[in-house]
């Protein structure tokens, strides 16, 4: 888990043998959210509430 200010945040995700992956997600105050990876590398930005 990790506090951070509103903003915009860029993550990125790196798998053996692909090329990185990488987006961006905008937090608002309060905001929640999850990172799921799928099993071949891809990302779907939960928010949590």
């Amino acid at each position: 888990m990790l506090d951070i200010p509103r903003g915009k945040y860029r993550y990125a995700l790196r798998l053996p043998g692909q090329p990185a992956r990488s987006e961006t997600l905008t937090v608002a105050a309060g905001d929640a959210w999850g990172l799921l990876v799928g099993p071949t590398g891809e990302v779907l930005p939960l928010q949590m509430y």
